[in-house]
């Protein structure tokens, strides 16, 4: 599936996406990378950070296709 700007919409960053956002990146960064798993307990604890840290007023992901 190709998608362009227009079938991506930014959204406030939500706590509850986290785990999602974590396990995504983590498959995305193996697979790319040749298989190699001991990123995603480093993703994790940078999350964890970030989230400890953000003022929801200022952070945003973007969704498309509703995912």
């Amino acid at each position: 599936m190709q998608m362009g700007l227009c079938d991506v919409i930014p959204r406030p960053f939500r706590r509850d996406g986290m785990s999602w956002r974590g396990e995504r990146h983590q498959s995305l960064y193996a697979k790319d990378g040749g298989g190699e798993h001991s990123f995603g307990p480093l993703e994790a604890s940078r999350l964890v950070e970030f989230v400890a840290g953000q003022d929801p007023k200022r952070g945003w992901i973007t969704e498309a296709a509703g995912l």
